[in-house]
C-alpha cells in the first residue's frame, strides 16, 4: 500500500500541475472541503493549498507553484497516532534524491564485495536467512544436548521440601520447546516430584513448571507459576502438570527459580 501511494504522489508530482494557494476564514475553508491536519491548531485566517482535481487542504508547509517543483516523494517511514489514523514521513526533491542515492550506494557496495548481481541480491539475502536460521537451530541442538548431559547433576542438587522432590534450575540457551522438553525430561527422571526451569529469551525471562501426576491434584503447576511469575513482572497460567510464565525482568529470574522452594512449601502447608 505504501508503494502504491508512492507512486500515486510521484505521478501528480511528474504531471508537473499547478498548485493554487489562497487565504480566507478558517470556517470558510472546512466549508469549502478543505482538509485540516491532525492535531494542528489553526489561527482565524489560514492559507489553503489546492492541487485541481488532486488535493484541498489547509497548509502545511507547501509553497511551490506547480507539482513539479517538488522533484521526487519518497516515503521514509509510517506509523499509527490514533485508531484509524496514521501518520505517513516522507522526503523530496534534494533530501529524497540523496536517500536514494545511500540506498544505491550501500547495494553497490554489497554487490561488488560479494561479487552478486544487483538482480540476485533477494534470493541471496533468503538464502543468508535460511543459513542463518538453520545454524541457530544447530546451536539450540548443541545447547540442548550440553544440557542434557548434565541431567544427573541437576536431579543430584534436587531439593527435599516435605516428601516431595523439587529440581529448580536456570538453564541459559533453551527456547521455549527445548525448555519444555528439558523439564519433561527431568520430571520423567524424577518419577516423583516437580520441575522448575528458567530461560532468558530475546531479552525476556520464561519460566516452565512441570509437576508429576501423584502430585499435580494437591500442588497443580499452575498455583506454583502464579507466586514466582510475578517476580520477573510476568504471569501464566496451564494445567495441574505444566503451566508456563513470561516476564519482562530477566534480571529477577534467578530469584524466581530461588523462591520455587518457597512457592512449594507454601502449597504443601497452607
Amino acid at each position: 500500500e505504501m508503494q502504491k501511494l508512492e507512486d500515486l504522489i510521484n505521478e501528480q508530482i511528474w504531471l508537473n500541475l499547478p498548485v493554487k494557494t489562497e487565504v480566507m476564514n478558517l470556517d470558510d475553508a472546512l466549508k469549502c472541503g478543505a482538509i485540516a491536519l491532525f492535531g494542528e491548531k489553526y489561527q482565524d485566517k489560514v492559507r489553503v493549498v489546492e492541487v485541481a482535481g488532486i488535493s484541498k487542504e489547509l497548509c502545511g508547509g507547501t509553497h511551490v507553484a506547480a507539482t513539479g517543483t517538488i522533484g521526487i516523494f519518497k516515503i521514509v517511514s509510517e506509523s499509527g497516532i490514533s485508531a484509524g489514523v496514521r501518520r505517513i514521513e516522507a522526503l523530496t526533491g534534494p533530501a529524497a534524491f540523496a536517500r536514494l542515492r545511500t540506498a544505491d550506494q550501500i547495494l553497490d557496495a554489497i554487490r561488488r564485495d560479494y561479487k552478486i548481481a544487483r538482480q540476485e541480491l533477494p534470493q541471496w539475502i533468503e538464502t543468508l536467512r535460511s543459513q542463518v536460521r538453520d545454524l541457530q537451530k544447530q546451536i539450540g541442538d548443541i545447547k540442548s544436548q550440553s544440557i542434557r548431559a548434565s541431567i544427573g547433576e541437576m536431579l543430584a542438587r534436587a531439593k527435599q521440601i516435605g516428601d516431595i522432590r523439587v529440581v529448580a534450575e536456570l538453564v541459559p540457551g533453551l527456547d521455549r520447546t527445548n525448555l519444555r522438553n528439558l523439564a519433561d525430561e527431568l520430571k520423567q527422571k524424577l518419577g516423583s516430584g516437580i520441575v522448575v526451569l528458567g530461560a532468558p529469551q530475546q531479552g525476556k525471562a520464561a519460566l516452565v513448571v512441570m509437576v508429576t501426576g501423584d502430585i499435580s491434584k494437591n500442588i497443580p503447576a499452575g498455583a506454583i507459576i502464579k507466586k514466582i511469575a510475578p517476580i520477573i513482572g510476568g504471569s501464566g497460567g496451564g494445567k495441574p502438570e505444566l503451566a508456563e510464565a513470561g516476564g519482562k525482568d530477566l534480571s529477577r529470574l534467578a530469584d524466581a527459580i530461588k523462591q520455587s522452594y518457597a512457592a512449594v512449601q507454601e502449597l504443601l502447608n497452607p
